[in-house]
């Protein structure tokens, strides 16, 4: 949720690529930033808990992203940058 802001959306957008970002709880619909919406009514229909956070995460594929951003962190961290 740390990205779910405007700016990084829109950045996304002109860059045409495909936002896995989890909406923050609070999160409210916007006019024109159809793919965040649709991922505010993904979570409010799969409940707002940390159950509800988990089936998104795997429906989405966002829980496989982080994974390998873990996995890429971790080779960075023992053979350095240039990896």
């Amino acid at each position: 949720g740390g990205y779910d802001t405007i700016g990084c959306r829109k950045a996304m957008e002109k860059k045409g690529a495909r936002a896995f970002i989890p909406p923050r709880k609070n999160a409210t619909w916007r006019p024109g930033m159809n793919e965040r919406n649709q991922a505010i009514g993904e979570r409010t229909d799969l409940g707002l808990d940390e159950v509800g956070m988990s089936l998104w995460e795997k429906l989405t594929g966002y829980s496989r992203r982080a994974l390998l951003e873990t996995a890429f962190s971790r080779m960075k961290g023992l053979y350095g940058p240039m990896f």
